[in-house]
């Protein structure tokens, strides 16, 4: 509302968004809340007429290129993904327990790691997230995001 009402009392002399820090204190939150299902991506303002913040925008833009292209041997991976299970196994169905074996990162920009086990159809979103979270607490993945697969370890036949 208030950024609708910025642009409707704009004088053409400027981002009248940016004319006072509370305006932007009051905003943020509600970007935060709004953009809740990309917590790893960063909120920066800035000002096209002003010119506020397009320097410190592009050296983002090139710090998260960065992050993007981060590669994660097989070995320190394996040994998150086997502390992040033993702390938290996968929940199963009946009598069926996914268990993840290991790990890999096959793709880079954006980092994708497949993860390899007993099924894999069976772990849910929300440990899909878990796992995701441990990747992003260990390794710094801000401003990009990451991809986490599940595969069965025998080829399906």
């Amino acid at each position: 509302e208030k950024l609708r009402q910025a642009k409707s009392n704009s004088s053409g002399e400027g981002d009248e968004i940016y004319k006072t820090e509370f305006t932007r204190d009051q905003i943020a939150p509600q970007i935060q809340q709004n953009f809740a299902f990309v917590p790893w991506a960063p909120l920066i303002f800035t000002s096209a007429t002003q010119g506020l913040n397009v320097t410190k925008l592009f050296e983002l833009t090139e710090d998260i290129g960065q992050r993007r292209r981060t590669k994660v041997a097989t070995g320190p991976l394996n040994k998150l993904i086997a502390s992040l299970t033993d702390r938290q196994p996968p929940a199963g169905l009946k009598n069926k327990r996914p268990k993840i074996n290991y790990g890999t990162q096959t793709s880079t920009n954006p980092p994708t790691f497949t993860l390899f086990g007993t099924y894999p159809d069976l772990i849910h979103f929300s440990y899909r997230r878990y796992i995701e979270n441990g990747l992003r607490a260990t390794y710094d993945f801000g401003g990009t995001p990451i991809v986490v697969e599940f595969r069965s370890k025998r080829e399906e036949r």
